[in-house]
């Protein structure tokens, strides 16, 4: 049972990097690595989730709004979550939107926290990397922008798509903001 379980984790892991932007890559210590294609314009973090929605503040050098003004051919803006950890499962889908509040014209996306556990017996005593998750939010800032819904400081919300046990304590450990070139 347990090299079953071992396979599928290491499938379901090798099958999300292919999912992954390809410039979006970390050096063998898990860091970051920017280059030419990948800059970071804003983070915070570690975000502690509660079952009420959280909102996360990222300050970036300008406003977001003038930021989209000079994306130039091929560019995009990611959000970034990196470093999912929790003492327990959770159990529910976190809600990702672009600004103050959870309505539909601001939804990036979802995530959930089933690679963030390690599954412990006596074989296994380190923890998984976490990875991370991307979403490229490029149309849907600029549909809020042209809208005069975008948020200065610029803001992420996050809320739960349920009531969490009490014991999991999920935690993000850095939001990004990443412009990011097609080129690699």
């Amino acid at each position: 049972m347990r090299t079953n379980l071992q396979a599928w984790r290491l499938f379901a892991a090798s099958l999300s990097l292919l999912l992954l932007p390809a410039c979006l890559k970390t050096q063998a210590d898990g860091v970051p690595r920017e280059n030419d294609s990948m800059r970071t314009i804003a983070s915070a973090g570690p975000i502690e989730l509660e079952t009420a929605p959280k909102q996360v503040s990222l300050r970036t050098e300008k406003p977001l709004a003038s930021l989209l003004d000079t994306l130039g051919p091929g560019q995009h803006l990611y959000l970034v979550l990196r470093g999912l950890r929790a003492d327990e499962q959770p159990g529910v889908l976190y809600h990702l939107y672009l600004g103050p509040g959870a309505d539909d014209a601001r939804y990036i996306g979802t995530f959930n926290f089933y690679d963030a556990i390690p599954i412990r017996d006596e074989n296994e005593t380190a923890p998984l990397p976490s990875g991370f998750n991307s979403y490229d939010i490029t149309e849907l800032a600029t549909t809020l922008r042209g809208r005069g819904m975008l948020s200065e400081p610029t803001t992420v919300t996050i809320k739960a798509g349920g009531t969490p046990p009490p014991g999991s304590k999920p935690v993000i450990g850095r939001i990004e903001l990443v412009v990011q070139s097609d080129r690699i």
